[in-house]
């Protein structure tokens, strides 16, 4: 997928903004709540309970981890193209909260872990294997191979990507378990929620809230594909990884970026303080505070790109949607799709009141033209023709349908644009 942002491998909002989703659930919703009410009270936390109290036997952990399943409405399916081994090593990508549960329920498989839980309850949420340390190799090696041999029946589960995403992509996978690895299984995960279209994870939640729309939808459904081993046989730890990463991202028919968990943890930093500074800035707008926390400077000059291209648009909208995209193209594209709402200015800023510097629009929009009050039926009917005719149902469908979506919106501005200011001529000479 040519030029993915790093913005868009996050889910912003748990439930997609549109008419038939809204309808769903609120149709859905007060059956949602009891059956989130049934699940939490009389099985996730009598689960949750008995962690502490129970004896760490096998039959008890199968036992919980049953009730655990039902609990958060998963259910799971492996699919035969290759058998899950006792004592392997897997490798798969980054898909939920819950990845270790289910693998562990279909092969015994641990995952590793930074810290350690109570034992029997990270041996139930499949979080029981060795403690690692990525910075000390020769640690890590040496804890991997104890216990694989001490624990015969299980094996390890590896997650290299370090980072949950949308499943849009796959991100550069951490090198340490290819050092310390020598022949490895990838595992792709598929994950799909049927009836209520609602996002597993959000840039802003946490397990808890994540565990309450598991409790909260019908069913979760995992599928889960082992692909034949992959051996390093003279690979270089780099090379080694981007074969396994190659052969997941074919698997799951996406592509692959250069982004790694350090750069979205960093996005994330940058994300949440724009977030906190916004909300502080309408906290004291609305308490009629006299010190009103002002957006940085960079996100003032992506806002007044966005309200050249757009001035019947109200700035605070901008601003609501640039927090999430970060990027003066989806915002422009998200508005003129339909997808942010907002009330029209009757009386557009004067492009006199902006800064110099935040007059100049950024190279990759300098071609669309300045909407006026006449060219909003324009817009309008651009909007409807470029809008889908129905929400994809997985994150590949969605981000194909935005490219296409996006480079019609740019050739039609683009002729606008030329139309507008007489330039037909000019180009043919």
């Amino acid at each position: 997928m040519p030029n993915v942002q790093i913005q868009q491998l996050y889910e912003y909002e748990r439930f997609p903004e549109s008419r038939v989703n809204v309808l769903t659930l609120v149709l859905y919703f007060p059956f949602g709540i009891l059956l989130f009410l049934l699940r939490l009270v009389f099985v996730f936390l009598p689960v949750y309970i008995a962690t502490f109290i129970l004896n760490d036997a096998p039959f008890v952990e199968q036992i919980l981890r049953r009730l655990l399943y039902i609990a958060l409405g998963i259910t799971s399916k492996v699919e035969k193209s290759e058998k899950l081994n006792r004592g392997a090593i897997y490798i798969s990508n980054y898909a939920s909260p819950f990845d270790h549960l289910v693998l562990i329920s279909e092969a015994e498989c641990q995952g590793v872990s930074k810290k350690k839980f109570r034992p029997l309850l990270a041996k139930v949420f499949g979080t029981n294997g060795p403690t690692i340390n990525p910075n000390n190799l020769e640690s890590t090696r040496k804890e991997i191979n104890d216990y694989l041999s001490y624990e015969q029946k299980s094996s390890l589960l590896i997650q290299p990507e370090g980072k949950m995403t949308n499943g849009m992509t796959l991100i550069k996978f951490k090198l340490w378990p290819f050092n310390v690895c020598t022949k490895v299984y990838p595992v792709v995960i598929k994950i799909n929620r049927p009836i209520v279209n609602c996002s597993l994870s959000t840039i802003t939640s946490n397990i808890w809230s994540d565990a309450f729309y598991y409790m909260f939808s019908l069913k979760t459904e995992y599928k889960v594909k082992v692909l034949p081993p992959v051996e390093k046989k003279g690979m270089t730890d780099d090379e080694f990884a981007e074969e396994v990463r190659k052969q997941m991202a074919a698997a799951l028919k996406v592509s692959l970026v250069d982004y790694t968990a350090s750069d979205l943890e960093e996005y994330e930093k940058r994300y949440l303080a724009d977030l906190e500074r916004n909300s502080a800035s309408q906290h004291h707008s609305s308490s009629g505070g006299n010190a009103v926390a002002q957006p940085s400077p960079l996100m003032q000059t992506m806002a007044h790109q966005v309200k050249d291209i757009l001035p019947l648009v109200p700035l605070k909208v901008i601003y609501k949607d640039l927090v999430k995209t970060r990027s003066v193209d989806l915002t422009v594209a998200n508005i003129l799709d339909g997808h942010v709402f907002y009330i029209p200015e009757t009386q557009p800023a004067s492009s006199s009141s902006m800064s110099p510097s935040a007059v100049k629009a950024s190279s990759s929009v300098n071609f669309l033209p300045s909407s006026s009050p006449s060219t909003s039926k324009e817009t309008v009917v651009l909007s409807q023709s470029i809008s889908p005719s129905s929400f994809g149902k997985s994150a590949s469908d969605r981000m194909k349908s935005f490219q296409e979506r996006k480079n019609q919106l740019i050739e039609n501005a683009r002729k606008r644009y030329i139309e507008k200011h007489g330039l037909e001529n000019s180009l043919k000479d």
